[in-house]
């Protein structure tokens, strides 16, 4: 079941079938893209010798993510995580596993047509109606 919801400002009401998922989860993983990171002060793992992969080996961050996703029920799937592969497949593995996914970004993606909720700012993805 695919719901659309669209907020006209950032004090919007959480939709209810969005507190309802939260609720009914024992398992809820948060899949961010890499701006939410940065813009919070987290390394990426894109950025040039800050990048954490740099740092680390990505089979080994990789391996305890895929882990998480193959157990959750619910995942929050926000901003570009949705669009940059191979992470981007991971919203759709745990869709295929029966998890409740919600996306949350401004522009339609391929995982609208899997996710249980698609949450959006007004005036990014028009035609959304609103909760």
């Amino acid at each position: 079941m695919n719901r659309q919801f669209a907020a006209n400002n950032s004090t919007a009401e959480i939709p209810a079938p969005v507190c309802a998922a939260l609720r009914e989860a024992r398992h809820v993983v948060i899949f961010t893209g890499a701006g939410i990171s940065a813009e919070s002060g987290i390394p990426t793992f894109r950025d040039a010798l800050t990048g954490l992969w740099e740092n680390f080996d990505a089979e080994t961050l990789a391996t305890p993510a895929a882990c998480r996703v193959r157990h959750c029920d619910l995942m929050f799937s926000i901003g570009t995580s949705s669009v940059v592969y191979p992470a981007a497949a991971l919203p759709f593995e745990a869709a295929a596993r029966g998890a409740k996914v919600i996306q949350v970004n401004p522009v339609a993606t391929e995982l609208d047509e899997v996710a249980y909720c698609n949450l959006s700012i007004a005036g990014f993805r028009p035609g959304l109606p609103n909760p």
